[in-house]
């Protein structure tokens, strides 16, 4: 038999609560985790308009890459996600950068100096990707067609260049 006490009850009141504000469900507010479908974050395009993510994944698998542009190791890893998209984004891997909620002039200015060459966009909340525990730069995280979240690293490496192949031989 499950009592509910007062606290249970506002502790419940509040983790909704949170969730409406940040613009998110509750489902979205647990953590993101192996095997967990990735939630659909709200962004900020370079051109200044908003989407969400899932829309920019048509189905298709996609390594999300959360980075900033004071990161020393996002940086480096910037050749290695634009050799990923020369080689498999013909064969149906989409690539999307997500800066953590900087100004959309400071992300711009890092996609030209570094060459990035898949699209990126702007997470303006940082507070939301802490809820659903996105605490570190660089983050890769690799879903499947159906958002679900299959590897996650910290850089471009044998383990997930293997992974990516096995997608896109599907």
């Amino acid at each position: 038999m499950i009592a509910f006490t007062p606290f249970g009850f506002l502790t419940i009141l509040c983790i909704n609560s949170l969730a409406i504000f940040f613009d998110m469900d509750v489902e979205s507010a647990k953590k993101i985790s192996l095997g967990k479908t990735m939630p659909n974050i709200q962004v900020v395009k370079l051109s200044g308009s908003t989407a969400e993510i899932a829309s920019m994944f048509n189905n298709q698998p996609a390594l999300i890459v959360f980075w900033a542009t004071w990161c020393q190791p996002c940086r480096k890893e910037v050749p290695d996600i634009n050799q990923l998209l020369t080689n498999y984004g013909s064969k149906g891997l989409v690539i999307l950068g997500v800066s953590l909620g900087e100004p959309l002039n400071v992300v711009k200015a890092h996609v030209t100096q570094l060459n990035i060459a898949y699209p990126v966009v702007v997470a303006p909340s940082i507070s939301n990707l802490a809820t659903l525990g996105i605490d570190r730069v660089p983050l890769l995280i690799l879903i499947d067609k159906d958002r679900r979240i299959v590897q996650m690293e910290s850089s471009v490496n044998e383990s997930l260049r293997r992974r990516i192949n096995q997608f896109v031989a599907e």
